[in-house]
């Protein structure tokens, strides 16, 4: 039996409309009874308009769900076969190919982008891929205005060269943490020109040599079998979202299409050793270490995350219209899950939410008020979330100080107002890391931010977690 006949005849026995599920225990000690009424739950809100989620425990599925639907003017439900655009969870697929390529001498993880793109300005040709992986490049993101204007013009390769061409980088390599979709987007470019192939094609190719052979590159102007389509909630009714450009949506900093029935094999893929070797493993979950010693806790399209200074984790989140994603792997449990969504939702603390029903302890929702040793960061940090203009540079440790102003809300978010609760759930010192986890309760809503201070109390990054 092949993999989609067996995942069609684990669906068999659920409904096939708007909602189906299937959880397995074979093996494991996993509990997903939960998982189906924190989805139902969700969707109730009415702000989702279609779901999948995928568990696994090692290469075990323990839950398949779908809710929802992937059109809405024709009732088409979501199953496990439909794509949905992965936005920038994503960027650890591209990276893997990046280390493929390395592996097979085609490329160096430390050589000048300009050794392969020769087209584009000496102070962004500077920049390596290992650097942009972990982005530390000092490159600017197209986001913040730098020659991007909307996901329905537009990205070419011949845009990007104008673009660095036009705008100096913003922080010096490898001192700053700044997440950048262009550099991202200029790996795809590399991948083109030391394999002659298309991005999209060479995606398509690893994803076929390990069983996904739905997985691909977006063109969002085609006509794509099986893909959701996506939906903005107004506040009153879903909308259709904006038609994205054929070259904006299938770039390497977040281009890609996966269905429910892709995941398993994907991380199948990635714990075994065949895809990549253990050492390209290694380096890809390893984060940048700044000259201080303290982490940015980004590895190569993963946020390290641990709530004990022990245990780690590895998340990440990815978004284009309306596509929100959240990816998840917990090597202490075993655990691994996707989920894919179109609409709104918190989509990282509905998928750790998920988690924390199967492994109880293992996310922040766990987590108890401690007390707080240090109100000075705390009420540092409450002054930055709420600030009414720029953060107050004294606040921010150097590589974070180095950023310029403008980019301030990129790397700090403002919340809309003085949260009902601002608690502190987490006070952990790693080496020259001090991580602090904040709870944040606004409007009823639970969410969890992590910062890290350097050894004068001044912040050195902080992130949605």
């Amino acid at each position: 039996m092949n993999r989609r006949e067996l995942m069609l005849a684990m669906m068999a026995t659920a409904p096939l409309a708007a909602c189906a599920s299937v959880s397995a225990q074979t093996g494991s000690s996993a509990d997903t009874s939960g998982v189906g009424a924190i989805l139902d739950a969700e969707m109730a809100k009415g702000t989702i308009a279609g779901l999948s989620l995928c568990v696994l425990k090692g290469d075990t599925i323990i839950a398949s769900e779908t809710r929802g639907m992937a059109n809405l003017a024709f009732d088409v439900p979501v199953t496990p076969e439909t794509l949905f655009h992965v936005g920038s969870v994503g960027k650890h697929c591209t990276a893997t190919a990046i280390f493929r390529l390395a592996e097979e001498g085609k490329l160096s993880l430390d050589a000048p982008i300009s050794t392969y793109l020769t087209d584009i300005s000496p102070a962004w040709g500077a920049a390596t891929p290992r650097l942009i992986l972990h982005h530390v490049s000092g490159l600017p993101d197209y986001f913040q205005g730098f020659g991007f204007t909307a996901f329905d013009r537009p990205l070419t390769r011949e845009g990007m060269v104008e673009l660095t061409m036009e705008i100096p980088p913003i922080a010096p390599p490898g001192e700053a943490f700044f997440y950048s979709n262009a550099a991202s987007t200029l790996l795809g470019y590399v991948i083109e020109e030391v394999t002659g192939q298309s991005y999209a094609d060479h995606m398509r190719s690893i994803f076929g040599a390990f069983g996904m052979p739905n997985a691909r590159a977006d063109d969002g102007q085609a006509v794509i079998p099986d893909r959701a389509d996506s939906y903005e909630w107004t506040g009153t009714e879903f909308r259709r979202s904006v038609q994205m450009a054929s070259t904006t949506s299938a770039v390497a900093a977040g281009g890609l299409l996966m269905s429910g029935m892709d995941v398993p094999e994907w991380e199948r893929a990635l714990n075994g050793n065949a895809m990549l070797s253990s050492a390209s493993k290694a380096e890809m979950f390893t984060p940048w270490i700044y000259p201080s010693g303290r982490s940015t806790a980004y590895c190569c399209g993963w946020r390290e995350d641990t709530l004990d200074g022990e245990d780690v984790f590895y998340h990440h989140t990815g978004w284009v219209p309306d596509f929100p994603t959240y990816h998840l792997r917990q090597p202490s449990s075993d655990i691994s899950l996707m989920l894919m969504t179109t609409g709104l939702t918190d989509v990282l603390s509905l998928g750790l939410r998920v988690a924390e029903s199967i492994t109880p302890g293992s996310t922040s929702f766990s987590l108890s008020p401690v007390a707080d040793e240090h109100p000075d960061m705390t009420e540092s940090m409450l002054a930055a979330f709420t600030r009414p203009d720029a953060i107050d540079p004294a606040l921010l440790a150097p590589e974070m100080s180095v950023l310029p102003e403008m980019v301030q809300d990129y790397f700090v978010p403002r919340l809309e107002g003085v949260p009902d609760a601002f608690e502190v759930v987490q006070d952990t010192k790693t080496g020259a890391d001090h991580y602090r986890r904040y709870r944040v309760t606004e409007n009823g809503e639970v969410s969890h931010y992590m910062a890290n201070y350097d050894g004068e109390g001044r912040i050195s990054f902080v992130r949605k977690s």
